[in-house]
């Protein structure tokens, strides 16, 4: 978590919302999004952003690349970068992330609220 997301540590009522996920579920908060991608990549996480781009994948037909061997996993770890729904993901951020994902919608909307594009990603991730 980044920016001005609250967490559980900085206020009891994120924990009691969450129905105190956070005590099984490890949290960390940066204070800038690139210390996040750059603690992430440091895990070797794949790290990508939720947003509509030219040159974006599809969320449905997107594949994650084989881990490093000898982590001995057959996928790497992924890390997503979610933004604010008005703005977008900034573009240094798009910039430094391994690739940009979309989830296809019809009609004439572009933009869902983060935590329903959230759970699409994880959804089709997992």
């Amino acid at each position: 978590m980044t920016g001005y997301t609250p967490t559980p540590t900085d206020s009891a009522r994120v924990g009691k919302s969450a129905l105190w996920a956070q005590d099984h579920v490890p949290l960390q908060s940066f204070v800038t999004t690139e210390q996040a991608i750059a603690s992430a990549k440091e895990l070797w996480c794949h790290v990508i952003a939720a947003e509509v781009t030219a040159d974006a994948k599809n969320l449905r037909n997107y594949k994650s690349p084989p881990a490093p061997l000898w982590q001995g996993e057959s996928e790497s770890s992924i890390a997503v970068v979610f933004w604010n729904e008005v703005v977008g993901v900034d573009h240094l951020i798009l910039a430094s992330v391994d690739a940009v994902v979309f989830i296809s919608m019809q009609g004439h909307k572009e933009s869902l609220n983060v935590g329903q594009t959230a759970a699409i990603f994880m959804w089709e991730l997992g």
